[in-house]
């Protein structure tokens, strides 16, 4: 597909980085690393043909007792002390949580890392293209189901809202994508922001 290799083109140019992070931030959201420990991870934005088009991977996450307990996310996680680097750990995670074959996964490059300050994350995303439609085997203990969407549909005005969020100690509008029912935000949604500016970079558009 022409637009992967123009895609992989943009992602070796200047990123917009903290300018595409803005559009989908919180209200009141301190950015930067304090001068603290931080742990680092990544996401893997993982693309595949379908229908004559493009489609990504999302997960639901399954519910448990941390920060991001059953919310829409990228597949990835923290980085393992055997990781050579963040494609590694994308790749890893990715694998261990929707059981994609991560050996025919070309990477096309890195988006800006973003520090997540709920849970004390530096994340790098890494983008990814696989020429065949995946198959799945989500992990039941992490993932309660896999999602995947359409570049066209996510780059829709549409799409885009402000959503009221309500979680133990939180209660806040948040900006971020709607998708049958799913409310994607926080980190997530702002990563996906850098991510579909680029792609409107490249000259793809909703059909």
């Amino acid at each position: 597909m022409d637009i992967i290799k123009k895609l992989k083109e943009e992602l070796e140019k200047p990123l917009p980085g903290a300018e595409s992070h803005y559009k989908m931030s919180i209200e009141g959201r301190r950015a930067g690393f304090f001068d603290q420990e931080h742990s680092r991870g990544s996401v893997l934005i993982l693309l595949f043909p379908e229908k004559g088009s493009l489609s990504l991977v999302l997960i639901k996450r399954a519910e448990y007792s941390g920060p991001h307990s059953n919310q829409v996310s990228f597949p990835g996680g923290k980085s393992d002390e055997g990781d050579t680097g963040p494609v590694q750990t994308a790749l890893r995670e990715a694998n261990e949580e929707t059981g994609v074959n991560t050996e025919k996964i070309n990477i096309l490059g890195k988006l800006t890392p973003l520090y997540i300050p709920v849970s004390n994350f530096t994340v790098t995303p890494i983008v990814g293209y696989t020429g065949n439609i995946p198959k799945f085997i989500p992990d039941p203990r992490e993932v309660k189901y896999i999602i995947t969407v359409p570049l066209s549909r996510l780059l829709r005005e549409n799409t885009v809202c402000i959503s009221r969020i309500e979680l133990p100690g939180l209660d806040i509008e948040a900006p971020g994508y709607s998708i049958d029912g799913e409310h994607i935000w926080g980190a997530t949604a702002m990563i996906m922001t850098e991510f579909l500016d680029i792609i409107r970079q490249t000259g793809f558009s909703p059909q």
